[in-house]
């Protein structure tokens, strides 16, 4: 598979990643003031006016280990912050597994924006530890949403190679140059906002359509491009698994417990028999959607007694159910990702035929 992720925050929760948060002020999923780039939400990390040097608001993402991988998001600015000095405002940055910060990427006052490498500090490096890569030939401009991509290769010598496009257009384009602190890879990513300068008025970034590539795979594989993810929300009666649907509560219409957002554990659909389970019906596509280069399934999950339990997240598009590999789940309520870049019933791209076609549930395992 060549998509390690994508997260438009859809489900109105900061979590839906399993992302960590790190914050002076909490980063939140926010529904206005931006409008989001596409959907109904996305990611607002704020800075307090006047806050302290090194206050930060950031959302934390973890992802299987790569040596290349090209990021894509969404990203609006209000630069009400009056700064002076560089690196000021970090709004991207790439860590190893161990969490030693790699690159940073920063939107400074004037819109420009900066990559950097860290060459000390491991989890906390601070300015002094930080190397200009390079300066974006073109400024960011503020309120209003930007495609921001970055194509990294890890490198802890001179053999690594960043570029950074802007709206499709390339800004920053780096060979032959050190991309890693102390391991060449990369493990994870932050975005939001990270401050080296004391004082301001505050800022704001915004984030929405986050996706994450590989080089590996057929498709997904270089670049995302410009793109938007939306949410598609359970609205009738699917399919019934191994003959008995799932329970209710309160009750049935069993979709009407599972379409809220954010996901409420108020109420439920539940299951203690192996091999049941139910499918549900999605929100129609026809004139919002032309293409598609993946589906992700999300599921709010927990297991309600201490016998343990999985659940196989299911879709169908025609024909028989698809099931993915069972997916043990505790006792805390959590959301749980199944990323399909192509239909896995016939291992065929998506079509807006399918997606209209397209139901989604759980089976008890």
């Amino acid at each position: 598979m060549s998509r390690l992720l994508m997260c438009g925050w859809e489900t109105g929760s900061i979590q839906q990643l399993g992302a960590t948060s790190q914050s002076y002020t909490a980063p939140s999923v926010a529904t206005s003031a931006p409008a989001p780039r596409s959907g109904g939400y996305y990611l607002k990390c704020s800075r307090v006016s006047g806050s302290t040097a090194n206050s930060f608001c950031w959302l934390n993402v973890a992802h299987a280990v790569n040596s290349e991988l090209f990021y894509a998001f969404g990203m609006y600015r209000d630069p009400v912050d009056a700064l002076s000095g560089s690196p000021s405002l970090n709004c991207f940055r790439v860590l190893d597994a161990a969490g030693n910060v790699n690159l940073v990427l920063t939107c400074e006052i004037d819109g420009s924006m900066r990559a950097y490498v860290a060459t000390g500090g491991t989890t906390a490096p601070t300015t002094a530890n930080l190397t200009l890569l390079g300066t974006s030939t073109t400024s960011v401009s503020s309120l209003a949403w930007h495609l921001i991509e970055v194509h990294a290769i890890a490198a802890t010598g001179a053999t690594g190679a960043l570029q950074v496009r802007l709206d499709g257009a390339t800004v920053i384009n780096l060979t032959s140059v050190r991309t890693c602190q102390t391991t060449a890879s990369f493990g994870q990513f932050q975005v939001g906002l990270f401050a080296y300068v004391a004082g301001g008025n505050g800022a704001l970034f915004a984030f929405d359509d986050l996706r994450v590539n590989t080089p590996a795979g057929t498709i997904n594989n270089s670049w995302c491009g410009d793109g938007k993810i939306l949410g598609l929300l359970p609205n009738g009666v699917g399919a019934t698994i191994g003959g008995t649907p799932l329970t209710g509560v309160p009750g049935s219409p069993n979709w009407q417990n599972v379409d809220e957002v954010p996901a409420s554990v108020a109420d439920y659909n539940y299951g203690s028999v192996a091999g049941t389970g139910e499918l549900y019906t999605l929100a129609d596509t026809t004139g919002i959607v032309t293409s598609c280069a993946a589906v992700n399934l999300i599921g709010y999950a927990l297991n309600s007694d201490a016998g343990g339990g999985s659940v196989g997240f299911t879709m169908q598009t025609s024909g028989a159910a698809n099931e993915a590999a069972a997916t043990p789940i505790t006792a805390t309520a959590t959301y749980y990702n199944r990323l399909m870049e192509t239909d896995p019933t016939d291992n065929a791209a998506w079509t807006q035929a399918k997606l209209n076609a397209l139901q989604a549930g759980i089976t008890v395992r």
